[in-house]
């Protein structure tokens, strides 16, 4: 994520076509949670510049939000804030052996 030094916007965390929790882009490690607890979002940098971050994504939801045995879908869209911030996902199934 990042291009940090573009004007700030919000990234939106939907989970199964809901709306979970809103967050930014981020250098640093960080952890947005729904006011409620049911969601939380932690990131972990492993690489930084001033820019721009990569790490590690955990999504913690409730029951209620993703329920045991279910799939679960997500979903990340931005806002119109004539914003160049990014937000994007490693599809990293190949380094680990899997389809």
């Amino acid at each position: 994520m990042g291009f940090v030094s573009q004007p700030p916007g919000r990234f939106t965390l939907f989970l199964n076509g809901r709306a979970a929790l809103d967050f930014d882009a981020s250098l640093l490690d960080a952890v947005w949670s729904r006011s409620d607890g049911a969601v939380t979002l932690r990131y972990r940098v492993r690489e930084a510049n001033e820019e721009d971050s990569n790490g590690l994504l955990e999504i913690a939801a409730s029951p209620d939000w993703a329920p045991p045995g279910d799939s679960v879908s997500f979903e990340v869209r931005g806002s119109a804030s004539e914003s160049q911030r990014w937000f994007g996902l490693y599809d990293t199934r190949p380094l680990l052996g899997m389809r």
